[in-house]
Order: C-alpha cells, then sequence, then structure tokens
C-alpha cells in the first residue's frame, strides 16, 4: 500500500529554505543533490512510513546525505502522511516541532 503525502504550509517554507540556502550560498549542484536526497526520502515515506516516533506522536526520518531531519505524522486508515517539518539536525533539538 501506498501512502499519500502531504505536507503542512510550514513543512513547504523549511524546504523551500533549505534548498534556496544550498542554491544561493553554496552551488546549484548541490542545490540538486539536496532535492533528490528529499525526493528519495518522500519516496521511502510513501512505501513505508513507520520510522522512530521522536516527539509526542511525530516520527522522523533522516535524510541520508544532508544534514535534516523529516518530521512528519502517519495516518494509516486514509493511508496519508503529513509532513510537519524539515529539521536542521545542526540546530537546538528544543526546536522540534511540538
Amino acid at each position: 500500500m501506498n501512502y499519500t503525502l502531504i505536507f503542512d504550509p510550514e513543512a513547504y517554507q523549511d524546504i523551500e529554505q533549505a534548498y534556496n540556502y544550498y542554491f544561493d550560498q553554496v552551488s546549484p549542484q548541490v542545490a540538486e543533490l539536496f532535492n533528490s536526497d528529499l525526493r528519495d526520502a518522500f519516496q521511502a515515506l510513501q512505501i513505508n512510513p513507520f520510522y522512530q516516533i521522536r516527539t509526542r506522536n511525530y516520527r522522523a526520518l533522516p535524510l541520508k546525505k544532508f544534514p535534516y531531519l523529516l518530521f512528519f505524522e502517519v495516518f494509516s486508515e486514509q493511508p496519508k502522511v503529513k509532513v510537519l517539518a524539515l529539521f536542521n539536525t545542526n540546530q537546538d533539538t528544543d526546536k522540534y516541532p511540538q
């Protein structure tokens, strides 16, 4: 069973901010690598979203090549995954999504 991904507006902002950082501050090639890593994570969530619970009922999936965690909720009965945030792991963990 494949899960449908839905995105919280804050998650869109987090993703856009991270992509723009890599594009503007590092290079367009690194931004595309980031985008590819993110797409791989989305595909993994669509297949099996039951990753580690990090806070309350929120689960998190680390990106493979970049220092980020995708925070999300799973709605098994629908079946949907709501992406809540993209969190830079170099930040203070007190900033985790609540």
